[in-house]
């Protein structure tokens, strides 16, 4: 048989992960999940030779798995520079972050299946930038939230992506409402609805530099526009992955029970002390 050899990521992420080193099935294929400890970075890994499987394939299944992730817990996971080829597997990558990891009730699951269907599988991986760009820009936050917004402009039309968000201004207005008093008026000012505000103005904004465009970035006064936009902004991409594709956040809950379940099942048969 062939040497093994392994591929070898570290992962960053404020969500759910091990506590102790485990074997995950995502997909039907076998990976290596390690923690984070003292001095070392969280990492993923995979046997590609064992799993047959290509390098550039098991970097977007862990991606996805990534994205899965982050939707679940609404919370950023990303992988750093790591390496491949090795014939045994290494998870000795310096720790990066500060943030601990969130537990997990019941022990993190060892099966997942992650969606197949494409226009979910694009609206959670923008979903997971949008979270990883809040730490760095804004903008660029509100940017992958309104390409899930898209999704719908794509499908129906931009008069029904207007109707989607004019049916959620109560909703969002009711989580954010200093933000969206902002939102408003500043749309006032403009003579548009606030619907047409989020996803025009805020996307020319963030994307374009169009002619009347008076955003720097580096101007805190003129940058505040997507400070008030990002929760609007990400609760309505939220609302369209959960209610338009109907992907319940809780989208590996077959994973958490059958975990749980065995969990709970070795609690009981486990002698008492």
């Amino acid at each position: 048989m062939a040497s093994s050899v392994w591929l070898n990521l570290p992962v960053i992420g404020f969500g759910e992960w091990p506590e102790g080193e485990q074997s995950v099935w995502i997909d039907s294929k076998e990976f290596t999940l390690c923690p984070l400890k003292k001095t070392y970075q969280a990492s993923i890994h995979i046997d590609l030779q064992k799993e047959r499987i290509p390098m550039p394939d098991a970097i977007t299944l862990i991606n996805s798995f990534l994205s899965h992730l982050s939707w679940c817990s609404g919370q950023a996971y990303w992988t750093t520079n790591g390496f491949s080829g090795g014939v045994v597997k290494s998870a000795n990558f310096e720790r990066e972050q500060r943030m601990l990891f969130s537990g997990c009730l019941g022990g993190f699951p060892d099966y997942f299946e992650l969606s197949n269907e494409p226009v979910v599988k694009n609206a959670l991986a923008f979903y997971r930038h949008g979270k990883i760009a809040e730490h760095y820009s804004l903008a660029d936050a509100c940017l992958s939230y309104y390409k899930i917004l898209e999704i719908v402009k794509k499908i129906d039309g931009w008069r029904k992506l207007d109707k989607f968000i004019s049916d959620e201004i109560d909703h969002i207005s009711s989580l954010n409402r200093r933000s969206m008093d902002f939102i408003k008026k500043r749309s006032q000012e403009m003579e548009i609805s606030p619907s047409k505000y989020l996803f025009q103005e805020i996307r020319n904004q963030a994307a374009h530099y169009v002619e009347d465009s008076s955003v720097n970035l580096d101007d805190e006064r003129e940058n505040e526009i997507f400070k008030y936009a990002i929760s609007p902004m990400h609760d309505l991409a939220h609302r369209l992955i959960q209610d338009k594709l109907n992907t319940d956040d809780y989208i590996y809950e077959f994973a958490y029970q059958k975990n749980s379940l065995k969990f709970f099942e070795e609690q009981q048969n486990s002698p008492r002390k």
